[in-house]
C-alpha cells in the first residue's frame, strides 16, 4: 500500500455554523486536531483560530455552534467529512492590538445528544444486539456508521436492566460485560474515523497491518514523495511495567464473589494463561517475563497478588426454587467471575507496552487498525545478522490517533501497543504457560460478616 504525500489533500470546507450564519474558517485557522481512541466512544478535537475579524466579539460563541469539516483529495473524492459540536473555548489571548487567538474544542454530536438522554430499560438478547439496539433507538445512528467499523457477535443470551445510563455509557457498559465464543471478556466500544466499533481485542490484534513503517528517522521535508514509509519521530512510553502488572493481576490473582440471594461466597484463582489463551494475539509469543517469588513459585501461580470482589449470580443455579420457577436461569446468568478480573488483566497487558510514532498523515489511518514496525538496530550493523531491534520489531495496534492539519501539511501521531512479540524472531521463554486447575470453593465462615455488610451498606460490594 503506497503512502500519499503530506500535501495531497484539499480542505473543501472548514466552517462554523452559528445563529448568525455560516463562517468560513479555512483562512482563520492555524491548526486543526482530530482525535480518536479505542478507549473513547466519540471523536474529538480542537481548532486553533487566529482572529482579526472580531468573530468572537460579534457572535459571542456559546456552545450551540457546529463545526463542518470536509477534506478530500479533490472536491469530488472525499477523505473525511464530519459535523462536530463545539462545546468549549479556551486559551483566548491577544496576538496584537488587532487580533487574538483562541482554541475551540469539539466532539461528535452523538456525545452531546447522549448526555441529554437516559436509558433505563429491560433488554433481552446478546450484548451485541442490545448495544446496537441502543445506538439505533436512542441516538438514531445510521447504518453507515455501524457497518464500516468492526462489529463482533457476543455469546450468551442476557436479561438485563440498564441502570439509568446515557446511551453511550450504556453501550460501554454492555461491552464491559460481553464475552465472545472463546469466553474472552475483551470487547471494546469506540468511535474511529470509520464509524462505531463493538469489537473484541482479538479482532483488532489479528487484523492485517495497513502498511509497514521504516523506523529509521528521515528528513521528510527534503524527501516528500521519495520515501514516505519513514517515521518522522518516535518515543517509547513503556515497554513493560512489572509492578503494575503484578498489582493489577496480569500474572495471577483471585476473584471472590458474593450472591446476595443464596448468600454463597465463591472464590476462583486466575492465572495469566486464563486470559492469554482467550484472546487471539498478533503472534503466539507472549510479551511477558516470568518471575519467581522467594518460595520459588512461578508468578503465574501467585494468586495473592490481587483480589477482586464483586457480586455474582452463578450460585443461583444451585437453588431448586429458582430452577423450578425460572428454567431459563442457566442461559441468562451473569457470570461475573468470567470477566471482571480477566478483563482488567487483559487491558493492563496491552497498556504495559506503549510507544508513540509520528508519521506523514493518512486519512485512512485511525485507532483500531494495525501497522508493522521495521525497527532497525542503532548499533553497528553486523553482516549476516537481521539487524532488527527485536524489542520494537513487529505488528502494533493503533490504540489512539491524532491527526494534525496545518495549512498544506498533514501529520499524525499514533499511540501503539501490543500484547505479543514478533514470531519472526522468537525469544524463548523459561516456563510453559499452562492453565492451572480451576479453584471454586464456598466459604461459609464469611456469611455472617457479609450479611452485616449487606444490611448496612446496601450490598455495594467493593
Amino acid at each position: 500500500m503506497e503512502l500519499e504525500t503530506t500535501t495531497d489533500f484539499v480542505i473543501n470546507e472548514l466552517s462554523l455554523v452559528t445563529k448568525g450564519g455560516k463562517i468560513d474558517l479555512s483562512n482563520l485557522y492555524e491548526e486543526l486536531n482530530i482525535f480518536d481512541s479505542i478507549y473513547k466512544d466519540h471523536l474529538s478535537g480542537n481548532i486553533v483560530i487566529q482572529d482579526a475579524t472580531g468573530l468572537n466579539e460579534n457572535l459571542v460563541l456559546n456552545g450551540t455552534e457546529i463545526l463542518l469539516v470536509n477534506i478530500g483529495k479533490t472536491e469530488e473524492e472525499i477523505l473525511f467529512k464530519k459535523a462536530f459540536r463545539v462545546y468549549q473555548e479556551t486559551n483566548r489571548e491577544l496576538i496584537n492590538e488587532n487580533a487574538e487567538s483562541y482554541v475551540l474544542h469539539f466532539v461528535s454530536e452523538e456525545l452531546i445528544f447522549s448526555e441529554q438522554l437516559g436509558v433505563s430499560q429491560f433488554y433481552s438478547g446478546t450484548y451485541t444486539e442490545i448495544a446496537l439496539s441502543i445506538l439505533i433507538d436512542y441516538l438514531e445512528v445510521p447504518n453507515t456508521l455501524l457497518t464500516k467499523g468492526f462489529v463482533d457477535k457476543s455469546t450468551g443470551l442476557k436479561n438485563v436492566v440498564i441502570p439509568r445510563l446515557s446511551p453511550l455509557d450504556a453501550v460501554k457498559w454492555c461491552s464491559s460485560r460481553a464475552v465472545d465464543d472463546n469466553k474472552s471478556p475483551s470487547f471494546l466500544f469506540f468511535h474511529n474515523l470509520y464509524g462505531y466499533n463493538f469489537a473484541t481485542l482479538s479482532t483488532l490484534l489479528t487484523s492485517e497491518p495497513m502498511f509497514r513503517v521504516n523506523f529509521q528517522r528521515k528528513n521528510l521535508e527534503n524527501n516528500i514523495g521519495k520515501d514516505m514509509f519513514g517515521a518522522k519521530d518516535y518515543g517509547i512510553d513503556s515497554q513493560f511495567n512489572l509492578l503494575k502488572s503484578i498489582k493489577n493481576g496480569v500474572y495471577a490473582g483471585s476473584f471472590t464473589g458474593f450472591d446476595p440471594l443464596t448468600r454463597i461466597i465463591s472464590s476462583k484463582n486466575i492465572s495469566y494463561a486464563d486470559h492469554w489463551q482467550t484472546v487471539k494475539h498478533a503472534t503466539d509469543t507472549p510479551d511477558l517475563a516470568l518471575i519467581r517469588n522467594r518460595n520459588n513459585d512461578d508468578s503465574t501461580v501467585s494468586f495473592g497478588a490481587r483480589t477482586s470482589m464483586y457480586y455474582m449470580t452463578t450460585p443461583l443455579k444451585f437453588s431448586e426454587y429458582v430452577k423450578s420457577h425460572d428454567p431459563s436461569i442457566f442461559t441468562t446468568l451473569e457470570n461475573t467471575e468470567d470477566y471482571i478480573f480477566q478483563r482488567r488483566a487483559i487491558f493492563y497487558t496491552l497498556a504495559a507496552n506503549k510507544m508513540y510514532l509520528a508519521l506523514p498523515g493518512r486519512f485512512d489511518t485511525c485507532s483500531g487498525l494495525n501497522l508493522f514496525i521495521e525497527a532497525f538496530k542503532k548499533s553497528e550493523k553486523i553482516d549476516g545478522d537481521p539487524n532488527y531491534d527485536f524489542s520494537l520489531y513487529g505488528k502494533k495496534l493503533i490504540t489512539s490517533c491524532r491527526h494534525i492539519i496545518k495549512n498544506n501539511t498533514h501529520d499524525m501521531v499514533l499511540e501503539l501497543s501490543t500484547t505479543s512479540k514478533s514470531d519472526e524472531f522468537p525469544i524463548p521463554i523459561s516456563s510453559e504457560y499452562q492453565k492451572p486447575k480451576e479453584v471454586l470453593e464456598y466459604d461459609e465462615s464469611w456469611l455472617r460478616w457479609v450479611e452485616w455488610i449487606y444490611l448496612v451498606d446496601g450490598c455495594r460490594w467493593r
